[in-house]
């Protein structure tokens, strides 16, 4: 199975550059399955000039890469939409991962071996929460709680119960469904649900909608952090 993780690349500051670049990267280094490549999709820079940003990359991945940079300064959805244009052509999934999160080690690795014993779509995990003073706790869901296409679907319209980062996402049904939406700003008011939404939360409704299957792992894979993140405003 060949796998590609996209990083939407936007730092703000120095600071992000310094304590979240390497952070991320770091994270897919030391993963026990390597992915097959890595899109890293360069959003938005502090400095006019992305030079430091793409040296610092190019001196801490070790594994294949590209970096490409958006036309402008952009949020998660556009870059992914962009990254997903660049995979490879034998790239049967891909994950994404923001660059202000990180990795477990062994995410790729049990999340290929559950794809292989039982294919599907879309493949989330649980994650874990990490405050401004660095304390893990677990996420709000429990193992099992939201496991099943049929768990995911009745809880979708009133909740994101799908951690979209964690996902490996099959490349053929995105190219089927479509891009994540990119004109609507997440967290806003959006007409088509009459209340506010995020890009990986209409997404996941669509490929319900689109009869496409969705579960989630009860390993918790993915470590989101709270405090020193890349703010949505682009």
């Amino acid at each position: 199975m060949k796998i590609g993780i996209i990083v939407a690349t936007h730092i703000p500051t120095v600071h992000h550059h310094k304590s979240l670049i390497l952070r991320c990267i770091d994270s897919l280094n030391k993963q026990t399955r390597m992915a097959d490549e890595v899109i890293f999709v360069i959003n938005g820079f502090y400095e006019p000039k992305i030079d430091n940003l793409v040296d610092s990359i190019q001196k801490s991945y070790k594994g294949p890469f590209k970096i490409i940079t958006a036309a402008r300064k952009c949020g998660c959805g556009p870059a992914r939409n962009i990254g997903v244009s660049y995979l490879s052509e034998d790239i049967e999934y891909f994950g994404l991962l923001d660059v202000d999160d990180k990795y477990h080690e062994k995410k790729i690795e049990l999340q290929e071996k559950r794809l292989i014993e039982r294919p599907v779509d879309v493949l989330g995990t649980l994650h874990y929460d990490v405050d401004i003073h660095g304390n893990i706790s677990d996420s709000s869901t429990s193992p099992g709680e939201l496991a099943t296409t049929e768990q995911i679907s009745a809880a979708l319209p009133t909740r994101n119960v799908v951690c979209g980062a964690s996902t490996l996402i099959r490349k053929s049904m995105f190219l089927d469904v479509g891009n994540f939406e990119d004109k609507l700003i997440p967290g806003e008011y959006w007409p088509k649900y009459g209340k506010p939404m995020w890009e990986d939360w209409d997404y996941w409704q669509r490929v319900i909608k689109a009869g496409y299957k969705i579960e989630n792992m009860d390993e918790r894979l993915y470590y989101w952090f709270s405090g020193l993140s890349v703010s949505r405003s682009f």
